[in-house]
């Protein structure tokens, strides 16, 4: 569902991180585009943390620790640049 998926696909290295209860599936078109340019997805090798982007952001926005869900340098950086702030 991807505006321009197929320039994306051609312009960067596509790198999968899994998630708990996510479908890692790469669709048949995808794949099939990447083997014409020679290419393949990337799986990041790690541990998948149930972690929510989502969830952390709507965390910042109300001024609540993050503590247990990002590194500290990542912290660091969104208060020092003043992401994610409720501006409601």
């Amino acid at each position: 569902t991807w505006h321009a998926w197929q320039d994306i696909a051609r312009l960067v290295r596509l790198v999968v991180a899994d998630r708990p209860g996510s479908n890692t599936h790469i669709p048949e078109a995808l794949a099939q585009h990447l083997d014409n340019l020679g290419k393949h997805v990337i799986h990041l090798p790690f541990t998948p943390l149930n972690v929510s982007a989502t969830d952390i952001r709507q965390r910042l926005a109300k001024g609540l620790p993050v503590d247990e869900q990002l590194d500290p340098s990542v912290a660091a950086y969104i208060r020092q640049h003043g992401l994610y702030r409720n501006t409601v």
